[in-house]
């Protein structure tokens, strides 16, 4: 009898997880309220055929696909010569899921563009996502219900970041570093290591560069005036965990002594790797 029990309990298992997937890719449908730049952007109302999501809104449209928890695609606009919101009639789009589901955030590139933009194109739900409060009180119940299921059979250690790149790592030569993705073209940090009991603070400033976001580049300048560039990725190396462990480079800006000297000079190239050890918004107040 005890064989037997194994294969229902697979079977139950993938069920789950299959339904799972399901109700996380149907977040995106339903209607949503739009802003750009904090001004309307009107209603936008996402539809599910297949794997295929499409939505519509004041003057445009949209198609896009379910990945990694995001949506992504392409828009198309009607333009008008009054039309200020810099999104040209046709582009890509990234709308990435805040935790609590009810709100997101969105980055675009216009056709001809080479950057993302970063007036984040942001959306938030009506005040009922089923216009009667108690049905979706008795929704939201079910959904509980069976992610409570998932929660004995899934890894709670270590759960998807909503961003990237957001959160603390720990690295082995900026020390503890905090990063804020305010958005695709607008990423900060704060780091601070120790050495010889004297403390050392950093900013970096920098943005995504690829468009699966698992890429950044900066520049980064210490209290103690060194400076340069910081190019990192996610790490697949043995051992390491996508989205929980980067590595790359940091390349030395040349002292201003260096810069005196009349002979050819090579830039101080460091390895760098980091482990996140959060992926909560970080305090980027002060440097701890």
């Amino acid at each position: 009898m005890k064989k037997s029990i194994m294969p229902f309990t697979v079977m139950g298992i993938l069920f789950l997880l299959s339904f799972s997937t399901q109700a996380q890719s149907n977040d995106w449908t339903g209607k949503w309220n739009t802003t750009l730049l904090g001004n309307s952007l009107g209603e936008l109302n996402i539809t599910k055929s297949g794997d295929i999501y499409t939505g519509t809104f004041p003057n445009g449209k949209l198609d896009g696909k379910y990945e990694n928890g995001n949506l992504t695609g392409t828009y198309r606009r009607t333009v008008n010569s009054f039309d200020r919101t810099g999104m040209g009639k046709m582009g890509l789009f990234t709308f990435i899921m805040h935790a609590g589901k009810k709100s997101f955030e969105g980055e675009y590139k216009p056709e001809g563009k080479d950057d993302w933009q970063p007036d984040n194109w942001n959306g938030s739900r009506p005040n009922s996502l089923y216009g009667n409060i108690i049905e979706e009180q008795v929704a939201k119940d079910e959904l509980d219900k069976r992610e409570q299921v998932l929660k004995d059979f899934a890894n709670k250690d270590k759960p998807a970041p909503i961003k990237p790149w957001t959160g603390t790592w720990e690295t082995d030569v900026l020390g503890k570093l905090k990063i804020n993705q305010k958005n695709i073209a607008n990423v900060l940090g704060k780091y601070r290591f120790q050495v010889n009991n004297k403390f050392t603070n950093g900013d970096i400033t920098g943005k995504v560069t690829d468009s699966n976001r698992k890429e950044f580049e900066g520049h980064f300048k210490d209290s103690e005036g060194k400076s340069g560039q910081i190019k990192i990725s996610y790490s697949y190396l043995v051992n390491a965990t996508p989205g929980y462990d980067f590595s790359g480079v940091l390349i030395y800006d040349f002292t201003p002594e260096q810069k005196k000297m009349n002979i050819p000079l090579t830039k101080k190239v460091v390895s760098i790797k980091g482990h996140r050890v959060s992926s909560l918004l970080p305090n980027m107040v002060n440097y701890n």
